[in-house]
């Protein structure tokens, strides 16, 4: 006869309970494919299948615009692109990402109209993501402008090379008639005529991990028809709950207040990356 099996001690069931919530969230998430795609992004130098794999599956996910700019701005602010060159991949994706459905244009043509060039679509999606490009943009040229003062004259060349790799891209830009308005001042951060600016405080590194895709993901869980719930007072298993708890509530108020004034997207964006850095510094910063 077999013997009956040991009962679970408190601590292993909850254990078991977190790893099943994880288990069910992974399989649930729909950045899963994404998350492979950046770290793929990273493993080589540049690779055009996987920078224009990644700008498909961007575009082919306009539904998850805004989860995927947090993502993309917190990646580009994380351990994991100590370099200009990991970077770099980042902007490299959303040129592929920005061009798609672009008219082919090998000479710049200041006659054709805007409305015939780009449909609403794209010039929708531009403008959305036009806060979250200048962000990965400074976060470029920061990589090679803090140490640009301690470079001899000789050794400049390298600052140079990430120059140029940038004034291309915005070249490019210009011919597609993509971000017009933005280049001439964009052109000047890389050149270093205007001042970059300053990274976002990065503390509490051990508490939300830059990385982590529960900290990252402020909206995926809000039900708008039930959002008043993020505001009624629970019980929390964890102090991790607790902080889940008030970082949706924060995201969800965001969102509610956004969508009542007609904000745009990306003015919301903005908004949330503020309220990430405010909610890690201020509010849990001594817990």
């Amino acid at each position: 006869m077999a013997e009956p099996s040991t009962p679970l001690s408190p601590s292993e069931m909850t254990r078991l309970r977190e790893k099943r919530e994880r288990h069910k969230k992974n399989k649930a998430d729909p950045l899963v494919p994404l998350d492979g795609l950046l770290d793929r992004l990273l493993q080589k130098h540049i690779d055009p299948i996987i920078v224009s794999q990644t700008a498909q599956w961007m575009a082919a996910h306009d539904a998850l615009s805004v989860q995927v700019q947090i993502k993309l701005r917190a990646f580009a602010l994380s351990d994991r692109t100590k370099s200009f060159n990991h970077k770099v991949m980042l902007f490299y994706v959303l040129h592929e990402f920005l061009k798609i459905g672009a008219p082919v244009v090998d000479v710049p043509s200041r006659k054709q109209s805007t409305a015939a060039s780009f449909d609403a679509v794209r010039r929708t999606r531009h403008m959305e993501w036009m806060a979250t490009v200048e962000h990965i943009l400074h976060a470029c040229v920061r990589e090679y402008a803090s140490v640009r003062d301690s470079y001899k004259p000789r050794d400049m060349k390298p600052i140079e090379d990430h120059r140029k790799k940038l004034l291309k891209t915005l070249g490019r830009w210009d011919e597609l008639g993509i971000y017009r308005g933005k280049l001439k001042e964009w052109k000047k951060v890389v050149l270093g005529e205007v001042k970059v600016r300053k990274a976002p405080p990065r503390i509490l590194q051990n508490v939300v991990a830059p990385f982590d895709k529960e900290g990252l993901d402020l909206r995926r869980e809000l039900d708008r028809g039930n959002i008043a719930w993020f505001f009624e007072p629970v019980e929390f298993r964890s102090p991790r709950a607790k902080l889940r708890h008030w970082r949706f509530t924060g995201a969800a108020f965001i969102d509610t207040l956004g969508r009542c004034l007609g904000l745009e997207a990306h003015v919301v964006v903005a908004a949330m990356s503020f309220y990430q850095t405010l909610f890690k510094r201020g509010f849990y910063a001594k817990e």
